[in-house]
């Protein structure tokens, strides 16, 4: 036999022996798992190594309370290579209001029998809530001969790593408070930095105005911003 044939017929031996070892060893594939928090207060988890029907949980540590869960159906997945399962789902952070910072258990039960095959720890430390710049808009009244506030944008920054609903802002111009509602929650994303812009309709006198303005989330003042403006 020729060397050249001699070194093919390793190859195939070797190319065999991996493939029954893959059929043959522990089937189960490594799980691994990666993470990103996205809109509507749900974590994004792309995990790799699990089977259809498997359960997918989120657990807050603090009272080990199960704020999302779902199972992996065939849609969800999105990868197969070898055995091994692709998919990327979304898992609820919490069951209303704001997720909370602190530790969360990410866990995987299998299907049918429900037993953990997978745990991880992680850890959050909240939203960390920056409101850097007011611009107001004003028009001068030709007939009234007066100025108005006729809108607000207001530009707020979250350096934390976790999302925080806003849903009211309280604009005080020289003591006179104008209660601002959103027709629906503004989502301060992590990392990121957001523009509100509401309508006013406020009268003012030409010159500087103290302003100072309050943002809340389900009713508690979350950052506190004072400048001064001048119109006309």
């Amino acid at each position: 036999m020729s060397d050249r044939k001699k070194i093919i017929g390793i190859v195939i031996i070797t190319i065999l022996i991996l493939v029954v070892g893959m059929s043959v060893g522990d089937s189960t594939p490594k799980i691994r798992a990666t993470y990103q928090v996205v809109e509507g207060a749900q974590l994004s988890v792309n995990v790799e190594g699990v089977e259809e029907g498997d359960e997918l949980s989120l657990y807050y540590s603090d009272d080990d309370k199960r704020v999302g869960t779902v199972n992996i159906s065939s849609d969800d997945i999105t990868k197969r290579f070898i055995g091994i399962v692709q998919t990327t789902v979304e898992i609820s952070m919490v069951d209303e209001g704001n997720p909370e910072e602190g530790n969360y258990s990410f866990v995987v039960k299998d299907s049918p029998d429900g037993d953990t095959i997978y745990e991880e720890e992680l850890t959050f430390e909240g939203p960390e809530i920056e409101i850097i710049d007011i611009e107001l808009e004003t028009e001068y009244h030709n007939d009234r001969d007066e100025w108005e506030i006729t809108g607000i944008k207001a530009e707020i920054e979250n350096e934390g790593d976790l999302p925080i609903f806003t849903d009211k802002m309280n604009l005080t111009i020289d003591g006179c408070t104008e209660e601002i509602t959103f027709d629906g929650e503004g989502e301060l994303m992590p990392d990121k930095t957001t523009e509100i812009i509401e309508n006013l309709s406020i009268v003012k006198e030409v010159g500087t105005h103290s302003l100072n303005l309050e943002l809340y989330s389900y009713g508690e003042k979350i950052r506190t911003y004072e400048t001064e403006v001048t119109i006309g």
